[in-house]
Protein backbone atom coordinates (compact mmCIF):
# COMPACT_ATOMS: atom_id res chain seq x y z
CA UNK A 1 0.00 0.00 0.00
CA UNK A 2 1.60 3.74 -1.15
CA UNK A 3 1.13 6.68 1.07
CA UNK A 4 -1.53 8.12 -1.23
CA UNK A 5 -3.78 5.14 -0.54
CA UNK A 6 -2.85 4.77 3.03
CA UNK A 7 -3.92 9.08 4.09
CA UNK A 8 -7.19 8.10 1.99
CA UNK A 9 -8.03 5.22 4.40
CA UNK A 10 -7.05 6.65 7.43
CA UNK A 11 -10.73 8.19 8.45
CA UNK A 12 -11.29 4.65 8.53
CA UNK A 13 -9.79 3.80 11.86
CA UNK A 14 -11.79 6.28 13.48
CA UNK A 15 -14.60 5.40 15.76
CA UNK A 16 -18.30 4.81 14.08
CA UNK A 17 -16.69 4.81 10.72
CA UNK A 18 -17.17 2.71 7.95
CA UNK A 19 -15.16 -0.60 8.91
CA UNK A 20 -12.32 -1.24 6.47
CA UNK A 21 -12.05 -4.86 4.75
CA UNK A 22 -10.05 -7.43 7.18
CA UNK A 23 -7.34 -7.44 4.27
CA UNK A 24 -7.41 -3.32 3.96
CA UNK A 25 -7.12 -2.69 7.73
CA UNK A 26 -4.26 -4.92 7.86
CA UNK A 27 -2.41 -3.43 4.64
CA UNK A 28 -3.19 -0.30 6.77
CA UNK A 29 -1.75 -0.94 9.61
CA UNK A 30 1.43 -2.77 8.12
CA UNK A 31 1.90 0.62 6.20
CA UNK A 32 1.49 3.25 9.06
CA UNK A 33 3.99 0.34 11.21
CA UNK A 34 6.79 1.28 8.43
CA UNK A 35 6.07 4.49 7.63
CA UNK A 36 7.50 7.12 9.89
CA UNK A 37 5.54 9.53 8.13
CA UNK A 38 2.55 8.25 7.85
CA UNK A 39 2.61 6.93 10.76
CA UNK A 40 2.98 10.11 12.20
CA UNK A 41 -0.18 11.62 10.76
CA UNK A 42 -2.04 9.32 12.21
CA UNK A 43 -0.91 9.37 15.36
CA UNK A 44 -1.51 13.00 15.36
CA UNK A 45 -5.46 12.61 13.65
CA UNK A 46 -5.65 9.86 17.04
CA UNK A 47 -4.76 12.38 19.32
CA UNK A 48 -6.77 15.30 18.14
CA UNK A 49 -9.48 12.84 17.93
CA UNK A 50 -9.20 11.55 21.43
CA UNK A 51 -8.79 15.48 22.55
CA UNK A 52 -12.21 16.81 20.95
CA UNK A 53 -14.03 13.76 22.43
CA UNK A 54 -13.01 14.75 25.91
CA UNK A 55 -13.94 18.30 25.11
CA UNK A 56 -17.35 17.06 24.18
CA UNK A 57 -17.93 14.54 27.02
CA UNK A 58 -16.83 17.52 29.25
CA UNK A 59 -19.66 19.65 28.54
CA UNK A 60 -21.98 19.52 31.08
CA UNK A 61 -25.78 18.46 30.30
CA UNK A 62 -28.61 19.96 32.28
CA UNK A 63 -30.95 17.22 33.86
CA UNK A 64 -33.75 19.00 31.69
CA UNK A 65 -32.11 17.92 28.28
CA UNK A 66 -34.83 15.05 27.39
CA UNK A 67 -37.63 17.04 28.47
CA UNK A 68 -36.58 20.31 26.28
CA UNK A 69 -36.03 17.90 23.30
CA UNK A 70 -39.26 15.87 23.61
CA UNK A 71 -41.05 19.56 23.65
CA UNK A 72 -39.37 21.04 20.77
CA UNK A 73 -39.59 17.95 18.81
CA UNK A 74 -43.52 18.43 19.61
CA UNK A 75 -43.94 21.83 18.53
CA UNK A 76 -42.44 21.38 14.98
CA UNK A 77 -44.52 18.53 14.56
CA UNK A 78 -47.82 20.78 15.37
CA UNK A 79 -45.85 23.32 13.37
CA UNK A 80 -45.71 20.96 10.18
CA UNK A 81 -49.25 19.91 10.45
CA UNK A 82 -50.37 23.63 10.86
CA UNK A 83 -48.41 24.27 7.43
CA UNK A 84 -49.02 21.12 5.58
CA UNK A 85 -52.81 20.34 6.83
CA UNK A 86 -53.93 23.69 8.21
CA UNK A 87 -52.83 26.46 6.04
CA UNK A 88 -53.95 25.06 2.92
CA UNK A 89 -57.17 24.84 4.08
CA UNK A 90 -56.99 27.98 5.15
CA UNK A 91 -55.92 29.72 2.26
CA UNK A 92 -58.82 27.97 0.37
CA UNK A 93 -60.85 29.51 2.51
CA UNK A 94 -59.17 33.00 2.35
CA UNK A 95 -59.35 32.39 -1.36
CA UNK A 96 -63.65 31.68 -1.42
CA UNK A 97 -63.69 34.84 0.35
CA UNK A 98 -61.59 36.78 -1.90
CA UNK A 99 -63.64 35.85 -4.98
CA UNK A 100 -66.70 37.19 -3.64
CA UNK A 101 -68.26 33.57 -1.84
CA UNK A 102 -70.88 35.92 -0.23
CA UNK A 103 -70.89 33.83 2.47
CA UNK A 104 -69.56 36.42 4.97
CA UNK A 105 -68.90 40.24 5.93
CA UNK A 106 -65.46 40.65 6.88
CA UNK A 107 -66.32 44.35 8.68
CA UNK A 108 -68.90 45.85 10.96
CA UNK A 109 -71.40 43.41 12.46
CA UNK A 110 -71.43 40.87 10.17
CA UNK A 111 -71.87 37.27 9.99
CA UNK A 112 -68.94 35.41 11.93
CA UNK A 113 -66.77 33.27 9.97
CA UNK A 114 -67.22 29.53 10.48
CA UNK A 115 -63.81 28.17 9.68
CA UNK A 116 -64.73 25.05 10.69
CA UNK A 117 -67.15 24.54 8.17
CA UNK A 118 -65.04 25.85 5.06
CA UNK A 119 -62.39 23.69 6.18
CA UNK A 120 -65.12 20.67 5.78
CA UNK A 121 -65.99 22.29 2.41
CA UNK A 122 -62.74 21.87 0.93
CA UNK A 123 -61.98 18.55 2.68
CA UNK A 124 -64.86 17.67 0.43
CA UNK A 125 -62.79 18.05 -2.37
CA UNK A 126 -61.45 14.82 -3.14
CA UNK A 127 -62.74 12.70 -5.95
CA UNK A 128 -65.23 15.82 -6.92
CA UNK A 129 -66.09 14.79 -11.31
CA UNK A 130 -65.11 17.22 -13.65
CA UNK A 131 -68.20 18.72 -14.16
CA UNK A 132 -68.91 19.39 -10.81
CA UNK A 133 -65.88 20.80 -11.01
CA UNK A 134 -66.50 23.19 -13.55
CA UNK A 135 -69.65 24.24 -12.25
CA UNK A 136 -67.90 24.87 -9.01
CA UNK A 137 -65.47 27.39 -11.00
CA UNK A 138 -68.42 28.64 -13.09
CA UNK A 139 -69.73 29.97 -9.73
CA UNK A 140 -67.05 32.11 -9.15
CA UNK A 141 -66.88 33.54 -12.44
CA UNK A 142 -64.61 30.90 -14.06
CA UNK A 143 -65.90 28.78 -17.18
CA UNK A 144 -63.54 26.36 -17.97
CA UNK A 145 -63.40 23.39 -19.94
CA UNK A 146 -61.12 20.60 -17.79
CA UNK A 147 -59.39 17.43 -19.51
CA UNK A 148 -61.60 14.20 -19.23
CA UNK A 149 -58.80 11.75 -19.59
CA UNK A 150 -57.85 11.83 -16.10
CA UNK A 151 -58.79 9.58 -13.09
CA UNK A 152 -60.43 11.85 -10.97
CA UNK A 153 -60.93 9.38 -8.19
CA UNK A 154 -57.23 10.07 -7.27
CA UNK A 155 -58.16 14.14 -7.21
CA UNK A 156 -57.31 16.02 -4.27
CA UNK A 157 -58.10 19.11 -4.07
CA UNK A 158 -59.28 22.22 -6.90
CA UNK A 159 -58.84 25.69 -6.69
CA UNK A 160 -58.10 29.41 -8.36
CA UNK A 161 -54.68 30.58 -7.65
CA UNK A 162 -51.98 33.37 -8.81
CA UNK A 163 -50.32 31.68 -11.73
CA UNK A 164 -47.60 33.34 -14.02
CA UNK A 165 -48.88 36.88 -12.55
CA UNK A 166 -52.58 36.07 -13.48
CA UNK A 167 -55.33 35.76 -10.56
CA UNK A 168 -57.95 32.82 -10.55
CA UNK A 169 -56.47 30.52 -12.71
CA UNK A 170 -58.24 27.20 -12.13
CA UNK A 171 -55.92 24.25 -11.14
CA UNK A 172 -56.53 20.48 -9.70
CA UNK A 173 -54.20 18.38 -7.80
CA UNK A 174 -54.18 14.18 -8.05
CA UNK A 175 -51.90 12.35 -5.89
CA UNK A 176 -51.53 8.49 -6.16
CA UNK A 177 -48.65 7.65 -3.48
CA UNK A 178 -45.73 9.68 -3.82
CA UNK A 179 -46.60 10.54 -7.66
CA UNK A 180 -48.32 13.95 -7.42
CA UNK A 181 -49.41 15.74 -10.86
CA UNK A 182 -51.12 19.19 -11.06
CA UNK A 183 -52.89 20.65 -14.21
CA UNK A 184 -53.32 24.43 -14.95
CA UNK A 185 -56.35 25.51 -17.06
CA UNK A 186 -54.44 28.43 -19.19
CA UNK A 187 -57.13 30.20 -21.53
CA UNK A 188 -56.19 32.91 -24.15
CA UNK A 189 -55.71 35.95 -23.46
CA UNK A 190 -54.39 36.44 -21.16
CA UNK A 191 -52.25 33.74 -21.77
CA UNK A 192 -50.21 33.30 -25.05
CA UNK A 193 -51.24 29.83 -26.45
CA UNK A 194 -49.64 30.03 -29.95
CA UNK A 195 -46.09 29.78 -28.84
CA UNK A 196 -44.45 26.50 -29.32
CA UNK A 197 -42.89 24.72 -26.05
CA UNK A 198 -41.03 21.60 -25.15
CA UNK A 199 -41.46 19.23 -22.69
CA UNK A 200 -39.01 20.21 -19.86
CA UNK A 201 -37.47 18.23 -16.69
CA UNK A 202 -35.83 19.56 -13.72
CA UNK A 203 -35.38 18.03 -10.46
CA UNK A 204 -37.56 14.87 -11.56
CA UNK A 205 -40.46 17.24 -12.08
CA UNK A 206 -41.69 17.47 -15.83
CA UNK A 207 -43.42 20.34 -17.17
CA UNK A 208 -45.38 20.28 -20.07
CA UNK A 209 -48.24 21.95 -21.93
CA UNK A 210 -50.78 20.35 -24.08
CA UNK A 211 -53.53 21.68 -26.37
CA UNK A 212 -56.53 19.96 -26.60
CA UNK A 213 -57.26 19.07 -30.72
CA UNK A 214 -58.71 21.95 -32.63
CA UNK A 215 -58.76 24.20 -29.69
CA UNK A 216 -56.42 27.61 -29.49
CA UNK A 217 -58.31 29.18 -26.46
CA UNK A 218 -57.30 27.07 -23.73
CA UNK A 219 -54.47 24.53 -22.61
CA UNK A 220 -53.63 22.73 -19.87
CA UNK A 221 -50.00 22.96 -18.36
CA UNK A 222 -49.04 19.99 -16.35
CA UNK A 223 -46.56 19.64 -13.35
CA UNK A 224 -45.80 16.28 -12.29
CA UNK A 225 -43.48 13.70 -10.79
CA UNK A 226 -40.87 12.81 -13.66
CA UNK A 227 -42.43 9.89 -15.33
CA UNK A 228 -45.45 9.36 -13.43
CA UNK A 229 -48.65 10.86 -15.25
CA UNK A 230 -49.79 8.19 -17.12
CA UNK A 231 -50.59 6.81 -13.59
CA UNK A 232 -53.09 9.28 -13.45
CA UNK A 233 -54.73 8.32 -16.70
CA UNK A 234 -58.23 6.34 -16.88
CA UNK A 235 -56.88 4.18 -19.71
CA UNK A 236 -54.66 2.42 -17.42
CA UNK A 237 -54.70 -0.91 -16.49
CA UNK A 238 -56.80 -0.85 -13.17
CA UNK A 239 -58.95 1.96 -13.99
CA UNK A 240 -55.59 4.23 -13.13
Amino acid sequence: MDCKTARLLLPFLRPLAPELSPTDAEDLRDHLAGCPECGALAAAEHRVDARLGQAVRDVPVPADLPARLLKRLDAERRSWYRRRVVAPLLAAAALLLATGAGWFWLRGSGTAIDIEMVAFEQSMQPGTGPEQIEQAFAGQGVRVSLPRDFNYALLTSYDLVRFQGHDRVPRLEFARGEARAYVYVLTAPPFNLKAEWEQHTSGGVTVEIRKPLGQDDYAYLLVYTAGALDRFRLDQPGGI
